[in-house]
């Protein structure tokens, strides 16, 4: 099995990861941003599979973070506090966050080994773009601890682009 074909299996995992775990969590939001996250890696799959056919034209960031943005700006301004009703959200988000930093790890590793530029640029976008899922359950996390304005935390800002 190549790099790519070990990409996308390591996608489909993270997908079902995301889609077991929103399955499993009652908050609204959270089983939200967990769906998002599971179509993000949808997307990556299919980026993916044009990479190794060799018809991938141009790779472009999901619409997900200004999605889960959204829904953050509506549960904070409904209750502010609308992590703390679920104490298994800390679990959730914990394990989210491993899966987005191996994600990131593997594909920067892809990345380095890659011969052509293109293939190379592609991996290096899903690493950034596995990087904002991290930072994006990070910030959660770090709210879930510390109750603030998400919204208005700079890292945050900066991973919504």
């Amino acid at each position: 099995m190549d790099l790519i074909d070990q990409a996308i299996a390591f996608e489909k995992e993270g997908h079902q990861f995301f889609m077991d775990h929103a399955a499993r969590v009652s908050n609204p939001t959270v089983k939200f941003i967990l769906e998002s996250l599971a179509e993000d890696e949808l997307k990556h799959i299919e980026y993916l599979e044009k990479l190794r056919d060799g018809s991938l034209k141009e790779y472009q960031a999901s619409p997900g973070m200004k999605n889960i943005k959204n829904a953050l700006e509506k549960a904070v301004k409904q209750n502010p506090h609308f992590l703390a009703d679920d104490p298994s959200i800390r679990s959730v988000l914990e394990s989210a966050m491993a899966v987005e930093q191996n994600a990131k790890e593997q594909y920067t590793k892809e990345a380095l080994a890659q011969q052509s530029p293109e293939n190379r640029e592609f991996l290096e976008k899903i690493a950034k773009e596995e990087d904002r899922h991290y930072w994006l359950l990070k910030n959660l996390l770090d709210f879930y601890e510390n109750p603030k304005n998400i919204l208005e935390d700079q890292e945050f800002q900066y991973y919504e682009l």
